[in-house]
């Protein structure tokens, strides 16, 4: 007996719904065990971010600082870019790269004549989607006598 070769192609073909839903299954239980991984992956980046940009502004804190023999008053609490405290954000014409509506964290900076300490808190419209955020600082203290050239 001849059959025809189309009703040969149509047989065979195809999933059964139970093997659809254990490849369903599969990729769920795959999806949920890769998803607070890669969560803390990306946190991690936005960290050694947060932590590269407090070591360069730290840098260019101590350049600036050179030329006013302070590193008080670079803080801005006006909104102007401009330092004109000891306390509160960074100012952007210190360190303009933290200062960016894109990033995670926000800089704090607490200073003296001699001494400053740098902060990066994350945002807190961003906190609250990101349980695991931390924050990330780096304290620096140097001595009058570098800061003066003495």
């Amino acid at each position: 007996m001849f059959q025809s070769p189309i009703r040969d192609l149509t047989q065979g073909l195809g999933f059964t719904l139970i093997e659809l839903m254990l490849a369903l299954g599969l990729l769920l239980v795959l999806g949920l065990i890769a998803r607070p991984t890669y969560q803390e992956y990306v946190e991690r980046g936005y960290q050694l971010q947060a932590q590269a940009d407090l070591l360069a502004c730290a840098q260019r804190l101590h350049r600036v600082a050179l030329q006013r023999n302070s590193y008080s008053g670079h803080a801005d609490t006006n909104g102007d870019g401009m330092g004109d405290a000891d306390t509160g954000l960074v100012a952007a014409s210190v360190c303009p790269h933290v200062r960016s509506e894109s990033s995670q964290y926000v800089v704090t900076i607490r200073s003296v004549a001699d001494e400053f300490e740098l902060i990066a808190m994350p945002r807190e419209e961003v906190g609250n989607s990101r349980p695991g955020a931390r924050v990330v600082g780096v304290r620096v203290s140097i001595r009058s006598t570098s800061v003066h050239g003495l």
